[in-house]
């Protein structure tokens, strides 16, 4: 889509790709207007006015320590496998941190912290549901520890009830990480969100980096454990 360098939308410069997302590509990117470092989402939705209208409507309400900020959203015309497309374009706020991802692939994370950024993230969605908004995309990656504090980003698959024009997905990886009753009704409100907090922290505890594999690849527990591929004792670690 973007490469190094280019101009894009009149007032941002690339300076490098971070991540082809399943939902969407993140850059880091320079808004040369204001002076402002910041992250660029580019999302691929059903309706992009309507997905539009959320995001800027989330970027005006939204200030919590908790999450992360989207200055703002606009529409933007790319060539892609499908001919000339619509995409939103999000500017999201720059946080220098470490994921919780990146935390739990090198050790688990001491319980302790585990539940005070579990607890972080719980006030985030208290503020979002609040706001209407489901975040729809609670997992490792999408949450950013800065100076100790858990700030939950990456709205490409938020919803709100009035509006339609949901993102879509690449592929089917994200729904091992939603709530049992996402898979068979595909639709998700604010319990899924707080299911999948559940799920971030316990893979947080108990340094599960790969959440996908190992749900993928386990029949049950009793065959997982048969097949010597985790003792549930070592399922739970002491702070």
């Amino acid at each position: 889509m973007f490469n190094v360098g280019d101009n894009v939308a009149g007032k941002f410069l690339i300076q490098r790709q971070l991540t082809p997302g399943q939902f969407g590509t993140v850059f880091l990117a320079q808004n040369y207007a204001i002076n402002r470092r910041s992250f660029l989402k580019l999302v691929e939705c059903d309706n992009p006015r309507n997905f539009r209208e959320l995001i800027e409507a989330y970027s005006q309400n939204c200030n919590h320590p908790n999450v992360g900020r989207i200055y703002a959203a606009e529409l933007i015309d790319l060539n892609g496998p499908n001919g000339r497309t619509t995409f939103v374009l999000m500017e999201q706020e720059f946080l220098d941190g470490v994921t919780i991802q990146a935390l739990i692939e090198r050790s688990y994370v001491p319980i302790g912290l585990s539940t005070r950024y579990a607890s972080d993230i719980l006030h985030a969605l208290e503020y979002l549901q609040g706001n209407g908004i489901t975040h729809g995309d609670i997992k490792p990656n999408n949450i950013v520890i800065v100076d100790q504090q858990a700030k939950l980003i990456d709205f490409g698959l938020s919803r709100n009830a009035g509006l339609a024009g949901a993102p879509r997905a690449r592929d089917e990886i994200y729904r091992t990480h939603q709530a049992p009753e996402f898979s068979r009704t595909n639709e998700i409100d604010e319990r899924t969100d707080v299911y999948s907090c559940g799920i971030t922290l316990f893979r947080a505890i108990n340094q599960i980096a790969d959440w996908h594999g190992l749900v993928t690849g386990m029949r049950d527990w009793e065959q997982l454990r048969d097949d010597g591929g985790i003792d549930r004792r070592s399922l739970v670690n002491s702070e």
